[in-house]
């Protein structure tokens, strides 16, 4: 409720925090809305009167307040005592009536409780009420004031002529809110709430769309930031900066071992702030990631990571470092179990990880490839340095030296698009001999279903095949997978990754090599039925090709 003074000596109305108003006269007050109080002193008794006029309150004003009460203390009654001022109430008030008797109240505008309700007041008569035209409420809120309103043009939306607000993704927008009455920062508050798809929470996600969110928060936090894919991305469990693969002695995969994975991508952002809390020449580009794939001190959470550190192998500094290089430049380090139980380095892969990192370019759809920002060029001696220098801060502190130099190198590839879901796959094997002499290879090859992350669901087939090689001779296998055999282990993304390893009989030299590739799904091709107009119903007309050699009863 808001508080009312109305003085003695003064015309003005100071209304709770608001700035004086002027009151007008009576016949203001008798408008629409108002209740009259007493116009007449005399004829109803007020409760209470202006505090000591006569140093006891008077119960009734019209008798001699100050001896006895008098019956008749007018010669003739007096129909308005309040026009003649009077210095003293105490003297006979039917011959000097004051201005303003202390029972008389003026009427008053009633707001939302319909009643004027009095108190007392050390100097004037105090009335109490609470008003609705000073309660703040919000009357309007407005996103689109026009078709060529500042939402539509900032976000180039302006020519699309729908009732719906459109915005673009990481880009702010503006918001027009009319209220009741001019907003006070001090003393008001204005809880704004925005619920988009009719509130209904996110339960699961990928990578991409927690990164585009993050985008939008940054950047209205006023952030720079920009999403960041990066393909081949590896997962490391167990703070090794590798991705380990362990072999039995018959060249099988160990599955309760192999907890390391490569993603076929993963998206995180970039914000751009300064690093206060490293050396000097780490600030720029930070990796915040908001899908973290391990916790950090407990909690699911990683970066921010400084992008320059992360090219240099510096990852003894701050945050969670040493998973992101991992994910960009981690080496895929082959294990075999010896005849005594322990585990041996047979083969490393280094160039396995961090493939075509990207962002989108600046006021364009294009691609722009940052790998160079993450990493040196590959194979390069700053590149090799950097590994180095990050696996002498991981859980093995050491490198990995190969036992034998490597005479036969193994390439794995795939003719076209790849192979669609319903047809038999092919993959190229080709083997290299580097040196001047014969060489022998026995190679031992799975294949698996996985996940887009890696993850092994289901072996599908595997096989052993010999080679001859001759002096610095180059044979191409061709490697096939049937549908036959692949048909019930498919799950999303139909993923596959194949496994190779072998020993070369005159070096005891492994030959190993990992490939993941994807069963290629049919399109959906959708033509409008009619041409199209903006606010209209278009019929559209769905194609789509089995691609499979049976026949498709449920469609989900």
């Amino acid at each position: 409720m808001s508080l009312v003074k109305y003085g003695l000596y003064n015309n003005f109305c100071n209304i709770g925090r608001f700035p004086g108003i002027k009151l007008e006269s009576d016949s203001f007050w008798r408008g629409s809305g108002c209740v009259p109080v007493y116009s007449n002193p005399c004829v109803k008794p007020v409760v209470n009167p202006c505090v000591n006029p006569c140093m006891k309150p008077v119960v009734n004003p019209c008798v001699t307040p100050c001896v006895k009460p008098v019956v008749n203390p007018c010669v003739k009654p007096v129909v308005n005592p309040c026009v003649i001022p009077f210095v003293n109430p105490c003297v006979n008030p039917c011959n000097n009536p004051c201005t303003i008797p202390c029972d008389y109240v003026k009427p008053r505008c009633d707001y939302d409780c319909k009643e004027v309700v009095l108190k007392d007041c050390a100097d004037d008569c105090q009335v109490v009420r609470t008003c609705e035209d000073l309660v703040l409420q919000v009357r309007c809120v407005d996103q689109m004031k026009s078709w060529k309103c500042q939402n539509r043009q900032e976000h180039h939306t302006s020519c699309f002529r729908s009732d719906h607000l459109i915005v673009r993704r990481g880009q702010c927008f503006q918001m027009w809110i009319e209220l009741s009455r001019p907003f006070n920062p001090k003393c008001d508050q204005l809880h704004l709430e925005l619920r988009l798809g009719g509130g209904i929470p996110v339960k699961y996600g990928q990578s991409l769309a927690f990164a585009g969110v993050t985008n939008t928060l940054l950047r209205c936090f006023g952030i720079p930031a920009r999403p960041v894919t990066n393909f081949c991305s590896a997962h490391d469990t167990d703070v090794s900066m590798t991705v380990d693969i362990y072999l039995d002695e018959n060249y099988d995969l160990i599955d309760n071992l192999n907890c390391d994975s490569v993603w076929n991508y993963h998206v995180w952002n970039e914000a751009w702030m300064t690093r206060s809390d490293l050396p000097s020449g780490f600030g720029g580009w930070q990796v915040v990631d908001s899908t973290p794939q391990e916790t950090s001190q407990g909690i699911f959470r990683c970066g921010p990571t400084s992008v320059a550190a992360i090219r240099s192998g510096q990852v003894f500094l701050k945050y969670d470092t040493p998973f992101v290089f991992a994910e960009v430049n981690s080496d895929v380090v082959f294990w075999q179990r010896t005849a005594c139980g322990t585990f041996a380095v047979i083969h490393v892969d280094k160039n396995a990880i961090g493939h075509c990192i990207s962002t989108k370019a600046v006021g364009s759809d294009k691609r722009v490839d940052i790998t160079h920002q993450y990493k040196h060029p590959e194979g390069s001696e700053e590149e090799r340095h950097a590994v180095e220098t990050a696996l002498r801060h991981g859980c093995r502190k050491c490198v990995y030296p190969l036992p034998c130099a490597e005479d036969v190198v193994c390439d794995i590839t795939m003719k076209g698009d790849g192979p669609c879901v319903g047809k038999d796959a092919m993959l190229c094997i080709a083997l290299k001999n580097k040196c001047s002499s014969p060489r022998s290879v026995t190679l031992h090859s799975q294949v698996s279903a996985t996940y887009y992350t890696g993850v092994h669901k289901a072996l599908v087939k595997k096989d052993q095949t010999c080679f001859e090689l001759k002096a610095s001779e180059t044979k191409v296998l061709e490697w096939a997978l049937r549908y036959e055999d692949y048909k019930k282990h498919l799950v999303d993304h139909s993923t596959m990754m194949l496994t190779l390893a072998g020993r070369v009989t005159q070096t005891n030299q492994i030959v190993a090599k990992r490939f993941n590739f994807r069963m290629c799904t049919p399109d959906l091709v959708i033509t409008p039925g009619c041409d199209c107009a903006v606010g209209k119903e278009v019929p559209i007309k769905i194609t789509f090709q089995n691609p499979l050699p049976c026949v498709l009863k449920k469609f989900e």
